[in-house]
């Protein structure tokens, strides 16, 4: 009996330092108990640390000269360095300090990488993101950074800095949620910073009108949705002149009329595709220094973007010689947003144009491996996405197909939106020109004058965004 008990205490011990060092034991989504509640390794070492020090050369390789950082009573990090180069390397270090695991998982969830880290419930998500294009809309815009010799030296000072962050951990000192989900943080690149810029790209201007617009036209016809859905002049104000009189009475809807609509809905070939938020938008306007109290003009910006935890901004300040910017930026990109210099502010919001359309593809064979193109027959090109998925031995094979307009995004055959192309602006290869845009918003932060503010923008052309500015000479 003594040598029973022994081996069943033996055999109970053993199981249970396995399953205290499983991720998500028998399905379930939890952390690994065992360490995420070591004594040395585990979320105890996860406390507070002195925010206010000074990097220089022999603490951080990688820059050049002396950088102070100042942490306000806010954590907000004010950072003054001797060349724009070494701060934003400080910028990285400092992003990843506080935001490490918001940038790795935003990066994972725009390129489709999620099943990795939480299992096989994420990997239709993760389907849906490789199948829009995300990474080669991320590897389209890379490519364009680096055809520019400043843009490409700003965002290799924000990777290493990124990265100086990253190498200086051990496995304790990782941020809680890699330890809760139990896995590493890995390297940063360049094409991740990419990631990030297309990552809002899908939030700001990935809604689209095809579907619902065809729906109507196929509907009412041409002539009526025409009259419906006129084409307004784009400097028509909508703004109702002062005194205009209000001779109508608003017109409610009912239930009945609900139910009516409905029923119109399940006669269109078309269910709508999932859309943004009703009301979701943004603002900004300017008051000049003639009707302001100070003589300073005021600026606001309110961009309506989700409340999340972390939140989308975090705050800095970089101030060099040649850049002295105030405001907020995006974990993951380089610069400042948002905000404002001795003599310049600047907001930006969404103006909410349709850059996303669909073609319906006229296929040739029967594996749809060819379709029809100005009369001219096109052969697709597949692209294998590798997926990884946590638990499982094999990797999971997409194949997506991409056509002259974009990728096929839906092939399943329940599926209504099957044999449609996908062509979203954000997918292009952009034009060569002097800057995109990580330049454009270094511009913003170095403009002085409305010409400067001018230049720093004309050659970034985006379908997502609207810049409103502000200078301190009250225009």
């Amino acid at each position: 009996m003594r040598y029973f008990s022994f081996a069943l205490a033996l055999l109970m011990n053993v199981m249970l330092v396995f399953l205290l060092g499983q991720h998500q034991p028998f399905g379930m989504p939890v952390p690994a108990i065992g360490s995420f509640f070591s004594p040395f390794s585990g979320f105890w070492k996860n406390t507070a640390e002195d925010d206010t020090f000074i990097v220089s050369p022999d603490q951080l390789s990688g820059i050049s000269g002396p950088v102070d950082v100042i942490m306000d009573e806010r954590l907000v990090p004010h950072i003054f360095a001797q060349n724009r180069l070494d701060a934003i390397f400080v910028q990285g270090f400092l992003s990843a300090r506080y935001r490490l695991w918001q940038m790795d998982f935003s990066t994972r969830a725009a390129s489709g990488r999620l099943a990795e880290i939480l299992g096989e419930r994420l990997l239709e998500r993760d389907i849906a993101q490789r199948r829009k294009g995300m990474m080669m809309a991320a590897q389209h815009a890379l490519e364009a950074w680096e055809k520019s010799p400043q843009e490409k030296a700003i965002i290799d000072a924000y990777t290493q800095g990124v990265n100086a962050y990253i190498n200086s951990l051990k496995p304790e000192d990782y941020p809680l949620e890699f330890k809760l989900l139990g896995y590493a943080p890995e390297a940063w690149t360049p094409l991740k910073s990419a990631l990030m810029s297309k990552s809002m790209a899908e939030t700001l201007c990935f809604s689209n009108e095809d579907l619902l617009a065809s729906n109507a036209l196929n509907y009412w016809g041409k002539a009526l949705f025409d009259f419906l859905y006129p084409e307004y002049n784009s400097k028509q104000s909508p703004i109702i002149p002062e005194g205009t009189p209000w001779d109508f009475n608003v017109v409610s809807v009912d239930n009945n009329t609900q139910d009516s609509l409905g029923m119109i809905g399940d006669l269109l070939p078309y269910p709508l595709l999932p859309q943004a938020p009703a009301g979701i938008g943004s603002n900004n306007w300017a008051v000049s220094g003639a009707k302001t109290d100070s003589g300073f003009p005021m600026l606001c910006n309110d961009p309506h973007l989700s409340l999340t935890l972390p939140a989308i901004w975090f705050e800095l300040q970089i101030h060099v010689p040649d850049y002295k910017a105030y405001g907020v930026s995006i974990p993951g990109l380089p610069g400042i947003v948002i905000g404002f210099n001795d003599e310049l502010a600047w907001g930006v919001t969404n103006v909410g144009q349709d850059v996303l359309d669909w073609y319906r593809i006229t296929w040739l064979d029967e594996e749809k491996t060819t379709y029809l193109l100005n009369n001219q027959r096109q052969q697709v090109q597949v692209v294998e996405e590798i997926i990884m998925v946590k638990g499982k031995a094999d990797p999971h094979i997409e194949k997506v197909k991409h056509t002259y307009w974009g990728p096929v995004v839906y092939e399943s055959q329940d599926s209504p939106y099957r044999d449609l192309a996908m062509h979203w602006i954000a997918h292009e290869v952009q034009e060569e020109r002097d800057f995109y845009e990580i330049g454009a918003f270094l511009g913003l932060g170095v403009a002085q004058t409305h010409d400067d503010y001018t230049r720093a923008l004309v050659n970034y052309e985006s379908p997502a965004q609207n810049f409103v500015m502000a200078n301190k000479s009250g225009d």
